[in-house]
């Protein structure tokens, strides 16, 4: 795929043609794979830019009503610390089953275009071995 020049000129627009030669070049584990070719695609997307707490608030109102999740409360609702490899927004939801109401801790892991090329899947099983 022609000179590195060429390949360095296509920045934050990688083509399918260098993510196959990349992925041709320079193998590594499926996993691994999977995680950098969606980074280098997620590249031609728009810029970050950090959802709201409002926003992301009516974003899982929709969720919980495409859940069929009928009256709800999303409450507390609170940054929380860390790296920047994923964005982490906790909060508790009120809401009933067939059981009777439920307040529930959830947790929003939400992954920025450039985010760090961490599996999920080792996430937790890390966490389980050390536990």
């Amino acid at each position: 795929m022609g000179s590195a020049a060429e390949r360095f000129a296509q920045g934050d627009a990688p083509t399918e043609a260098f993510i196959a030669e990349m992925r041709e070049r320079f193998p590594v584990e499926a996993e691994v794979d999977a995680l950098l070719t969606r980074k280098l695609r997620r590249r031609k997307g728009p810029p970050y830019s950090r959802i709201s707490k409002d926003e992301l608030h009516r974003t899982l109102d929709r969720m919980f009503a495409d859940l069929d999740i009928g009256d709800h409360t999303i409450r507390d609702v609170s940054w929380f610390t860390g790296g920047v490899s994923k964005i982490q927004l906790g909060f508790w939801l009120d809401w009933s089953d067939a059981n009777g109401p439920r307040s529930d801790r959830m947790v929003v892991r939400m992954d920025p275009s450039e985010g760090s090329n961490m599996s999920v899947v080792r996430v937790f099983r890390t966490s389980q071995a050390v536990s």
